[in-house]
C-alpha cells in the first residue's frame, strides 16, 4: 500500500481546493459502504467502519490504518486509467498500486511410491513475491488426476486416502489477497505401489515428525519458560499440532453406523491422550453377503501407539484381500507385525466376520478381551477365546496361537468387542469399571439398536470415571443380526 502525500482541505461554505487534486471534503459520508468494479473483475467497498474492502464474492480482504490507510474511515475508492486505486479517506487520500504478480506454488517434500492402501501425505506451501500476503492467508486449491479443482482454502496440509494402485498426478495452485492466481500448479506425479509388500514409510515419517515436533516445542517451552506470552503461543501451536494428529488418526475409523434391514453396527474410540493405541473397523466383505468387524490395541501410549495403529490399518486392509477368514486374516498380522514390532511390543486384537443372510459368525481372537454375546432377552455369554497376542516375539521352542469360534445368531441378538480400558476405567477414589458392573449395564440395554447401545454405554463410562484422569484408551464396538426381537 503506497500512500500518496495529498489530502483533502476540510469542508465549508466556499470549498477549497488541494494543489493538484479537484477532490473536494465533504462534512459526513453519504452512504455506509460505497461499492465500485475494478478492471480486474473483482469488488472494492469503500467503508466508514471496516476500512477498504476487497472481493471476489468468494474471499474477503480488509484494508485499513494498520495496512498503510491514512486511515480506516474510508469514504468512496475509483480506479484511474492506469489501474490504480485511490481512497478518500478521514485522513487524507491513499493510493493503491495493485500487485500483479501471482504467488508462486510448491509441494514440500512429495512422495514418489506410496506403499499399497496407506494414506499419502501432502504439505502445499507458496510464496508471495512481494511479500503482500501473509503466509497464513495464502489459499490453496488442488486436484488430482486432472479431476475439478477443489474450493481455495488455507488449509495446507492434506490427507489423501483409498487411492487406487497404480500413477497418480496431484496439481496444486495457490491464491493470493490481491486474487492472484498462480498459471502453472505445482505438481507431482507418484506411484501407489500394488499390494505385495507392505511399507509404512509414510505414516512412521509422520510419527516422527510429530514426536520431533513434540520434543523441540518442549524444548523451546523449556527455555522460554520465563516469558509467559511465548510460552503459552508456543503451548497453543503445540496443541494444535496434536489436534491434527488426533484428527487423522480419527479418520482411519469408520465414518458413520451401518444400518440395514439385517446388519446394524457402531463404535466409538476415545483416547487416554490426543492420539492412542486403540483401534476398530468394520465393513462389508464379498461384495456385501460378509460383515467384517473387529477392535485392537496396540502396546504403548500416546504417539508411539497412534503411529503404530496406524501402520495396523493398512496392513488390516491387506490381510483383508480375496474374502479371507478372521482366523486367516489375523495370521497374517502376526507375521506381518513380526516384521514391524520391536520385541517388547506386540498387538491384541479380536475379528468377526457375520454372513447377513444366515446369521453365522466366524470370531478369531488374539489375546484381545473376549467377545461377548447378548441375547436380545438380556442374556450375557462370554466367548472364551484364550490365546496369544500378535506380533509378540516368543521365545524358542514356542508357537503362536489364535484361537477361532463359530456361532449362529438369532434375531436381534448383538456381539460385542471392547478393549480393557473399559474395565480398568477407575473413579475418583481409584476403584475399578470392572466386568461385572460392565455386564450389568449391557444386560440393561439388550435388544437396543447398536448405535444407543454404545453411546448409554459411554455416558455411563463417562459419568462413573467423574473428574478422575483417563489412563487408558477406551474403545467398544457393537454388531446386531436382524431386527429386534419385541
Amino acid at each position: 500500500m503506497v500512500i500518496c502525500g495529498s489530502r483533502f482541505w476540510p469542508a465549508s461554505g466556499n470549498s477549497k481546493k488541494e494543489s493538484g487534486s479537484d477532490c473536494r471534503m465533504v462534512d459526513r459520508p453519504v452512504s455506509k459502504v460505497r461499492p465500485r468494479c475494478s478492471s480486474r473483475g473483482t469488488v472494492w467497498l469503500a467503508s466508514q467502519i471496516e476500512g477498504a474492502i476487497h472481493t471476489d464474492g468468494k474471499t474477503w480482504t480488509r484494508y485499513g490504518a494498520k495496512s498503510g490507510l491514512p486511515s480506516s474511515w474510508v469514504w468512496d475508492v475509483t480506479e484511474d486509467a492506469e489501474g490504480n486505486l485511490w481512497f478518500a479517506t478521514q485522513g487524507g487520500l491513499g493510493c493503491y498500486r495493485p500487485d500483479m504478480s501471482p504467488p508462486e506454488t510448491e509441494l514440500l517434500n512429495p512422495p514418489v511410491k506410496v506403499a499399497p492402501l496407506e494414506p499419502v501425505y501432502l504439505q502445499l506451501s507458496a510464496r508471495d513475491s512481494w511479500l503482500g500476503t501473509p503466509e497464513d492467508e495464502l489459499q490453496f486449491s488442488w486436484r488430482i488426476d486432472a479431476g475439478e479443482w477443489s474450493p481455495f482454502t488455507t488449509e495446507n496440509r492434506l490427507l489423501l486416502d483409498r487411492l487406487s494402485s497404480g500413477t497418480h498426478r496431484f496439481e496444486v495452485r495457490s491464491l493470493d489477497r490481491q486474487f492472484n492466481i498462480d498459471p502453472t500448479p505445482a505438481a507431482v506425479t507418484f506411484e501407489v505401489l500394488a499390494p505385495v509388500i507392505f511399507r509404512p514409510w509414510f505414516l512412521a515419517l509422520s510419527g516422527i515428525g510429530l514426536l520431533a515436533l513434540v520434543l523441540t516445542t518442549g524444548a523451546a517451552i523449556h527455555r522460554s519458560r520465563r516469558l509467559k506470552q511465548t510460552q503459552q503461543r508456543l503451548i497453543d501451536d503445540l496443541e494444535s499440532e496434536l489436534q491434527e494428529a488426533h484428527e487423522m488418526q480419527m479418520s482411519l475409523l469408520p465414518s458413520g453406523a451401518i444400518d440395514t434391514d439385517n446388519v446394524q453396527a457402531a463404535g466409538r474410540c476415545v483416547p487416554a491422550n490426543h492420539v492412542g493405541g486403540d483401534y476398530y473397523s468394520f465393513d462389508w466383505m464379498g461384495g456385501g453377503e460378509s460383515f467384517v468387524f473387529g477392535a485392537a490395541d496396540v502396546s504403548g501410549k500416546a504417539m508411539k501407539a497412534a503411529v503404530r495403529v496406524m501402520q495396523l490399518s493398512g496392513m488390516l486392509r491387506y490381510e483383508l484381500r480375496d474374502d479371507r477368514t478372521p482366523v486367516q486374516v489375523l495370521k497374517g498380522l502376526h507375521w506381518l507385525l513380526l516384521d514391524h514390532l520391536d520385541v517388547a511390543s506386540f498387538v491384541t486384537s479380536c475379528l468377526g466376520s457375520l454372513n447377513a443372510e444366515t446369521g453365522l459368525v466366524q470370531l478369531a481372537n488374539g489375546g484381545h478381551p473376549y467377545p461377548i454375546h447378548l441375547t436380545a432377552d438380556g442374556k450375557l455369554h462370554e466367548i472364551e477365546m484364550p490365546s496369544m497376542p500378535l506380533g509378540m516375539t516368543l521365545p524358542s521352542g514356542v508357537t503362536h496361537n489364535v484361537v477361532d469360534r463359530e456361532l449362529s445368531l438369532e434375531a436381534g441378538e448383538t456381539i460385542i468387542f471392547y478393549s480393557d480400558g473399559v474395565t480398568d476405567l477407575q473413579d475418583e477414589d481409584g476403584e475399578f469399571y470392572g466386568e461385572e458392573q460392565f455386564f450389568d449395564a449391557l444386560k440393561l440395554l439388550a435388544g437396543k439398536p447398536p448405535t444407543e447401545l454404545v453411546d448409554a454405554l459411554m455416558d455411563e463410562l463417562g459419568k462413573f470415571k467423574g473428574k478422575a484422569a483417563q489412563t487408558d484408551d477406551v474403545t467398544m464396538v457393537a454388531v446386531r443380526w436382524g431386527a429386534a426381537v419385541g
